[in-house]
């Protein structure tokens, strides 16, 4: 019969398994977002084609690379339960403000950075950086 307090710690040891994966995820789309951008060169231009096509060409290669490259070496236990980052909420709340601030204090632009970053936060905020967060478009 096993003991109570080693089916905790294994417990507790699965469940850094999936945080490890999930922040390495973030970090790995974040990236993607921030070179798409920069190689669009969206610091020098308002195009919002070109910030979709980023967020979305991050969103895929980070859905390539987590399966390809993230679940073979992290190998999480629980793939199917939905954990929380507070990486990503936070992401999402500066999202926000990136695009009232980028956009001349429009609150429309601060809605629609978040309505976005519901579905790509990480991908969106390497493509605020790109862009030069918060930086007001002139």
């Amino acid at each position: 019969m096993s003991n109570s307090k080693e089916i905790k710690l294994k417990w507790k040891d699965q469940g850094s398994k999936d945080r490890l994966k999930s922040y390495a995820k973030t970090g790995t789309e974040v990236a993607l977002g921030y070179g798409i951008g920069r190689g669009l060169k969206l610091d020098t231009k308002a195009d919002t084609g070109s910030v979709i096509f980023a967020a979305l060409g991050s969103a895929i290669g980070g859905s390539l690379a987590d399966k390809f490259i993230l679940n073979p070496a992290i190998k999480p236990e629980h793939p199917d339960d939905s954990f929380v980052n507070p990486a990503d909420i936070a992401l999402i709340l500066a999202n926000g403000y990136h695009g009232y601030a980028r956009n001349n204090n429009q609150g429309a632009y601060a809605a629609a950075w978040i309505l976005g970053s519901i579905f790509v936060s990480a991908e969106l905020m390497g493509v605020a950086l790109a862009q030069g967060y918060a930086k007001p478009l002139k």
